[in-house]
């Protein structure tokens, strides 16, 4: 089972579950935890790209719309003139010169619709509605991307955060360990060996904790700058829930994958775009 399928089938269905969900205000939350789901809301609505692909959707608006009005709808023509006349003339009559001023105007207006043009204009149509088409399984790729980066950095931090706890434990455990061995070492218990090997065990975990700190500050800034949070503003991840992932087992594994990689192709912006 291609797992980039199942990915896929995550990715669109916790972005529409995002999607449901009424827009908050989260800058103003910054010290609430935030969820997965509204942190991927979050990158969604402050993303400059996503907003230049719903642009570039609305321009196929207009010209699918500029397509089935030059193909469906009469082309009307209307026009105008006035011009005048003056100068002089001899009156045949008289014998004497007559000024003369004259004035004419006209309007016209037509109308016409055409036929038959090698279907010009109903293959435009097709046209600008496949471009419309492909502008929102874009729009929707971009969005899948997003949210696909939104939940790695995420779960890195919860990783990170785990494995910063479960280090500095063990810190906190070689310490006491530490204080032990040395008052064993005074006591004729444990050679100065025992002691040496227990401080490098120490120094060894007191780096681990020190690697993994750095790690969760480096994944923290990396879901910062992917969901364009405010520097200023402190980011707060809630993780509660995370951690209840059910394992399927190999009577259920086939069924349900299977109805997640159908989703998938049936969901999958690149395939509709294909």
């Amino acid at each position: 089972m291609n797992h980039k399928f199942l990915t896929t089938a995550a990715i669109l269905f916790l972005c529409s579950s995002a999607f449901a969900q009424p827009q908050t205000n989260l800058e103003t939350e910054s010290v609430r935890p935030l969820t997965l789901k509204e942190c991927m809301q979050y990158a969604l609505d402050k993303s400059a790209k996503v907003k230049i692909k719903q642009a570039d959707v609305d321009d196929a608006k207009i010209a699918r719309r500029d397509a089935i009005l030059k193909a469906f709808t009469p082309a009307v023509e209307a026009g105008t003139y006035a011009y005048s006349n003056f100068g002089r003339s001899v009156d045949p009559e008289t014998n004497t010169y007559v000024s003369t001023t004259s004035f004419n105007n006209g309007y016209s207006v037509s109308a016409g619709i055409v036929l038959f043009n090698g279907f010009e204009a109903v293959n435009n149509v097709k046209i600008s509605k496949t471009s419309l088409m492909m502008g929102v399984e874009q729009e929707q790729k971009l969005r899948d991307e997003i949210c696909l980066a939104t939940m790695e950095a995420f779960y890195n931090v919860v990783y990170y955060s785990k494995l910063s706890e479960i280090v500095e434990g063990q810190v906190l455990t070689l310490k006491d360990a530490l204080t032990l061995v040395s008052r064993q070492e005074e006591l004729g218990q444990k050679g100065y060996a025992d002691l040496v090997q227990t401080q490098a065990d120490l120094a060894d975990m007191e780096y681990n904790l020190i690697v993994a700190q750095n790690n969760l500050a480096s994944a923290l800034i990396t879901l910062k700058d992917i969901m364009f949070w405010e520097e200023d503003n402190e980011l707060v991840i809630n993780m509660e829930g995370v951690e209840q992932v059910r394992t399927l087992t190999d009577a259920d594994s086939f069924a349900e994958c299977s109805a997640v990689a159908d989703y998938a192709l049936d969901h999958n912006s690149s395939v509709l775009i294909a």
